[in-house]
């Protein structure tokens, strides 16, 4: 039997719980805008670019791909300041940084990467959390595997 989406949690009776893939879409807007106004926050608190700077370059994990495109409309008409964001895995965006990419803020999504450019130098402001998740188990009636 094909499942409909993707592996959760196995149990010990063999049983497995299935998530269809679109459960991102499916989130409440509160999720987003909570996630969205910590994201917000960072970025004044971090940012460091020149005062008058017309452009803000973000290295943002592929998880907030669709949060900070609404995020960087909301920014540049409160700010007047365009939002780049160059999305990709921590890992390597965390790479790119070492390797000398000139990005103003790193959104990540695993603590580990930021911690360590920092430790290495690369950020003179240790990393802060943004926002914080919960794993949640859905399942459809009649996808039992």
């Amino acid at each position: 039997m094909k499942h409909p989406g993707t592996l959760i949690k196995k149990r010990d009776n063999d049983e497995m719980f299935f998530v269809k893939n679109k459960s991102m879409e499916s989130k409440p807007k509160y999720v987003i805008l909570k996630i969205g106004l910590r994201v917000l926050a960072v970025a004044f608190l971090l940012w460091t670019g020149p005062a008058y700077a017309q452009n803000l370059k973000i290295a943002v994990a592929a998880n907030l791909q669709s949060v900070i495109k609404a995020l960087g409309q909301d920014f540049k008409q409160k700010t007047g300041i365009r939002i780049e964001p160059i999305v990709g895995s921590s890992g390597n965006l965390t790479t790119q940084i070492r390797n000398g990419a000139p990005y103003d803020l790193f959104l990540s999504a695993d603590m580990a990467f930021p911690e360590t450019l920092f430790k290495e130098g690369f950020s003179e402001n240790a990393p802060v959390v943004y926002a914080g998740g919960s794993l949640i188990n859905l399942q459809q009636s009649g996808y039992w595997v």
